[in-house]
């Protein structure tokens, strides 16, 4: 419940305190009093965004507290104190300052917030209803969020949202698949093509330095057997003794030597391991000789494979190895497609499981909600005829639509206000009066439901008049029994209901307008209501037909 509330230099308040009471909290004052500048300051409590422009002229900044005694709810103690807020007597304070360089402070108690945990707290204080919301509650959108609230469906509808936008992320990324399918397809061909071009080639790294050293031998084999012969023939030739004859004639003088000398033993001995050495070289130089064979089809042959290795670098890589490297990233790859095959198929396998899971959750919403439309639609009813429309039928149809975040379920609240006239929409048949009634009867049936203390009405009796007015004058009363409710009227006959009336007014200060806000004794009632039904020149007979309407209250 608001206990109190404090404005400093808000637009044309300069410093106002006021006290609020249970019960019925009325508002009045004449056209461009500021009541609606009044409703502002209490929305900066609520959340509402705001701005430099809301500042006083000549002031650095604005600034808003409350007193609100907080109700009995669990979620927004736990919240509180998971915040480190202590609430003194069950009331917490709140202060809002907004500053004319843009910046603004949010404190709850002494500890400062954000306007996010501003706006949560405030859901659990206040509901404010004003003239916009008559024409909100035309729209689909509304009345379905009216139903939800009304069922406490909210956490199925959470339920269901979140799995639809999960269905809806699936279902794009299997388009994702789709689309791109055949770009996949020509991918997989091309690297298919690739892996088999560069296995069947059946390359190792260092082949092509090879094929390059063993092409030079064949185009030079002439040459080159040529000079092995000549190395070969020094070695040993059988027309001429060569280095090995000569080298074992040596070896064996010195063997002889050595049974004379024993220091020649160890030059005997090299001479012999190079006697081992010489014929080891002439023995390879001889079979080297006789391996050397001059043939163009093995030319032919390794140009040829030297030729396929250079196109295949040309293709997939500056080496052999890189060559090598791009196949492994390629069978990989193709690797990789393959599984991404199977994640689609596991994907469409999981969307499947989805839709049957979110179609049990859609069918048990609509069941939810076709339950509480005949439980809301009965209570606006009532409500109604408490409203001055006794004969009027309500009923809110839940039918088939095309699934969306929500459910599957289009809402529409229905009025036949005439006996005898078929139920039609809202926006098809409710006029101004009307709509405020419904409004009015929607939010009493919901706030039987929730644990809100204070409900503010922002001339919601707009476009009414006459018994309708009263009517709804002892609804708002009745309403008041359960919660604070604070009304801003232009009607005598809701003003007369107050259980505590506020004249809100202007005056002028050292050439300085200011909205003024004082509670109202029991003469000065008469007089404001007096005013509002005849205007400031009220005669004794709107005085008398004030206190008529102040005396039906008790």
């Amino acid at each position: 419940m608001l206990e109190t509330l404090h404005i400093r230099n808000f637009a044309l308040i300069d410093n106002l305190n006021l006290t609020f009471t249970e019960g019925l909290n009325i508002l009045s004052g004449e056209t461009g009093a500021g009541k609606s500048i009044l409703i502002g300051a209490i929305s900066l409590i609520l959340g509402v965004r705001g701005d430099s422009s809301l500042i006083r002229t000549g002031s650095k900044e604005t600034a808003v507290t409350a007193v609100v005694r907080i109700p009995d709810d669990l979620e927004l103690k736990n919240w509180l104190s998971e915040h480190g807020v202590e609430c003194e007597d069950n009331s917490i304070i709140i202060k809002r300052i907004v500053r004319s360089n843009g910046r603004g402070s949010i404190y709850i108690q002494s500890g400062q917030m954000t306007l996010k945990d501003l706006q949560y707290i405030s859901k659990y204080l206040f509901d404010m209803h004003g003239q916009h919301e008559h024409q909100s509650i035309l729209y689909e959108e509304t009345q379905r969020k009216l139903l939800d609230s009304y069922g406490n469906l909210n956490t199925q509808v959470i339920e269901y949202g979140a799995n639809y936008e999960k269905l809806k992320k699936l279902e794009r990324e299997l388009e994702t698949y789709h689309s791109s399918e055949r770009e996949t397809l020509r991918e997989k061909d091309m690297l298919e093509y690739a892996v088999r071009e560069i296995n069947l080639a059946n390359l190792y790294p260092e082949e092509e330095n090879e094929l390059q050293e063993e092409l030079q031998i064949l185009t030079k084999s002439e040459q080159l057997t040529d000079l092995v012969s000549v190395s070969s023939s020094i070695l040993q030739d059988e027309s001429a003794p060569g280095v090995l004859s000569l080298v074992k004639s040596a070896q064996k003088s010195l063997s002889e030597a050595l049974v004379i000398d024993s220091r020649l033993e160890q030059v005997e001995k090299q001479l012999e391991n190079s006697l081992y050495e010489l014929e080891d070289v002439y023995d390879f130089l001889r079979q080297y000789r006789e391996s050397v064979n001059f043939s163009p089809e093995r030319i032919d042959a390794v140009q040829e494979r030297m030729q396929l290795i250079r196109n295949l670098k040309r293709k997939y890589g500056n080496t052999v190895s890189d060559v090598l490297e791009y196949n492994e990233q390629a069978a990989a790859k193709l690797l990789s497609m393959e599984t991404q095959h199977a994640d689609r198929d596991e994907l469409e396998k999981i969307i499947t499981e989805l839709e049957i899971e979110l179609a049990q959750l859609a069918g048990r919403l609509s069941h939810s909600r076709k339950i509480t439309a005949e439980q809301l639609g009965s209570g606006i009813k009532q409500h109604l005829a408490q409203l001055g429309m006794p004969q009027a039928e309500f009923s809110i149809d839940v039918l088939p639509a095309q699934a969306h975040a929500y459910g599957v379920d289009s809402v529409n609240f229905k009025i036949s206000p005439n006996v005898g006239e078929p139920p039609k929409s809202l926006k098809g048949i409710a006029s101004g009066g009307e709509l405020s009634r419904i409004m009015l009867a929607v939010k009493t049936v919901l706030s039987e439901n929730d644990t809100i203390d204070t409900l503010i009405f922002d001339e919601i009796d707009s476009g009414i008049g006459g018994t309708v007015a009263a009517a709804v004058g002892i609804h708002l009363r009745k309403l008041a029994q359960k919660r604070q409710v604070l009304c801003i009227t232009h009607l005598a006959s809701i003003a007369a209901k107050a259980d505590t009336h506020f004249s809100v007014y202007k005056l002028e200060e050292n050439s300085r307008t200011i909205t003024e806000v004082r509670k109202l004794d029991n003469e000065e009632k008469v007089t404001e209501i007096a005013r509002m039904l005849s205007g400031n020149s009220f005669t004794d007979t709107a005085i008398a037909h004030a206190r008529d309407l102040l005396a039906s209250n008790l």
